[in-house]
């Protein structure tokens, strides 16, 4: 959907990688899917946060 975020955050919540789905002229979604690149050394804890409208979830995770 337009305007969902996926966003990577280091351990402390620092955001080092942040993608949007894009809308078109009549705010209908224009991306099927979101790409970004995020390659931590083995061992990185960082955060994960998948956002849509005033709703977010956030999972840690372990490289």
């Amino acid at each position: 959907p337009p305007h969902l975020k996926l966003s990577v955050l280091s351990a402390s919540g620092e955001t080092k990688l942040e993608v949007e789905a894009r809308s078109d002229e009549q705010e209908q979604g224009k991306d099927k899917s979101l790409e970004g690149r995020f390659s931590p050394p083995p061992g990185t804890r960082f955060r994960v946060r998948v956002g849509f409208d005033d709703v977010s979830v956030t999972e840690d995770f372990i490289a």
